[in-house]
């Protein structure tokens, strides 16, 4: 630097830091040796210094045997001029009185290297909780942005799930308009054909009395002719009054009751029937019928696929089935979420389950009770895969299970675009990976 150059300003203090160093060497040996500390390196420094400079004072080294190395002559040498320095500092200074132990000086020096050295720690740690400030808001700005993206990505996941609700309620609506469009064309169908025919609207009982007449209504009347023998007669445009002979029967004693039967409007009037029948009418077996098989085929609930598939006879005793193949009703519109309940109940159902199911003749209610345990094994199989407790109330709808199949088996490393991976099988190959059985049984 040019300000310690001989004629820059500060050569002056490099001449007392210099004169400070030769001075106080010897002192600063003897303290380091007292405290076991060995040499001091600013000694070695300046001792090398000496050496490699080739200065050595004669009046010093005078007194140094004669075979004495550069480095005692360096030694002596520092010595000597030190003493010089300390002499002349006396000297010039008479006022000057050296530190004591009993010397307030000392009691001073030794506050102010105590103040000094506190100074020092506060700023030691100044510093490091400066660096831990840092550290703190750039970890609050990483977790600030990271709920950022996660707020974004539910609001994303909310919309899109609004919008596949929106959807799959159009396509319901659409599929009940349809449904009713065809039912009524179905309806219209059948009033032509009864039209058609002339039949009765109402559903007509069988009489118990198997010799009963069961004559069609209104397209063949009966009349008995002059000799006893019954003659069929066609019947007239208004059901009523006039009659067209027809060829007499073979067999004159084929009938013997001497009453036409009559032809009205409404249909042929059959003979009275006295004995009674215990036997519901036609319809109402029909409806009954209808209500029991399709109790819930047009529900959207996970029990619903079970109750169904059980009145298609597809749990065969002791045939080798699985849900997988369970066939899909036209309500369950989504294919993937129809799969992975299917993929959801061949991870609940236990073998009493399967059995059960196998049972032929099970009324409504059993199999709707044994539906809904299963459903229900699934759900509460979900919110443990999720790591969610039980909550008080949630539904068995089918709807939200396809998302949060998907959700579990990408979080068991199966790829999105595996098809064919279904959710046991990615369970059972994480229990055998992870060694977490009771977790994944």
């Amino acid at each position: 630097m040019p300000e310690f150059e001989k004629s820059g300003g500060l050569y002056p203090v490099l001449e007392i830091c210099v004169a400070s160093l030769l001075m106080y060497d010897k002192d600063v040996r003897l303290d380091f040796k007292e405290a076991g500390k060995g040499t001091p390196f600013i000694h070695v420094k300046l001792r090398q210094s000496f050496v490699n400079a080739g200065v050595f004072d004669q009046r010093a080294t005078a007194k140094c045997p004669a075979d004495a190395s550069d480095a005692l002559k360096a030694v002596a040498t520092l010595d000597y001029w030190g003493e010089m320095i300390h002499d002349n500092f006396v000297k010039s200074n008479p006022d000057f009185q050296p530190l004591t132990d009993t010397s307030n000086s000392k009691a001073v020096v030794d506050a102010l290297n105590r103040i000094g050295k506190l100074n020092s720690d506060l700023y030691n740690e100044n510093r490091e909780l400066r660096n831990e400030m840092k550290i703190l808001r750039a970890t609050i700005e990483t977790d600030r942005e990271d709920l950022k993206s996660m707020l974004l990505m539910e609001r994303e996941e909310h919309r899109q799930e609004r919008e596949e609700f929106r959807r799959e309620r159009e396509e319901f609506k659409t599929t009940i308009t349809s449904m009713a469009k065809t039912n009524q064309q179905m309806h219209d169908q059948f009033a032509k054909y009864l039209t058609m025919f002339n039949l009765p609207r109402s559903p007509v009982q069988r009489p118990s009395n198997p010799n009963a007449s069961m004559i069609p209504t209104t397209l063949f009347a009966a009349s008995t002719s002059a000799s006893g023998s019954v003659a069929p007669v066609a019947a007239s445009a208004s059901g009523l009054g006039k009659e067209t002979q027809v060829a007499p029967t073979s067999d004159p004693g084929t009938l013997k009751s001497n009453t036409a039967i009559a032809v009205g409007a409404g249909g042929a009037k059959r003979p009275a029937d006295n004995t009674s029948t215990t036997q519901p009418p036609a319809s109402k077996r029909l409806v009954e019928n209808y209500n029991f098989q399709t109790l819930h085929s047009q529900g959207t609930i996970t029990e619903d696929i079970i109750i169904n598939a059980y009145h298609k006879r597809h749990f065969i005793p002791g045939g080798e089935w699985t849900f997988s193949t369970i066939s899909r009703d036209i309500q369950f519109t989504d294919k993937a979420k129809f799969r992975s309940c299917l993929q959801l109940f061949e991870v609940v159902a236990t073998d009493a389950d399967k059995r059960a199911l196998e049972e032929p003749n099970l009324n409504a209610t059993e199999v709707r009770d044994l539906a809904v345990r299963i459903a229900e094994s699934g759900m509460q199989k979900l919110l443990k895969l999720e790591d969610q407790p039980k909550p008080g109330r949630y539904t068995r709808g089918y709807t939200g299970v396809g998302k949060r199949v998907r959700a579990i088996k990408t979080k068991l490393n199966v790829s999105p675009d595996d098809k064919n991976t279904t959710l046991f099988e990615a369970m059972r190959h994480t229990a055998t990976t992870t060694k977490m059985t009771d977790y994944y049984k």
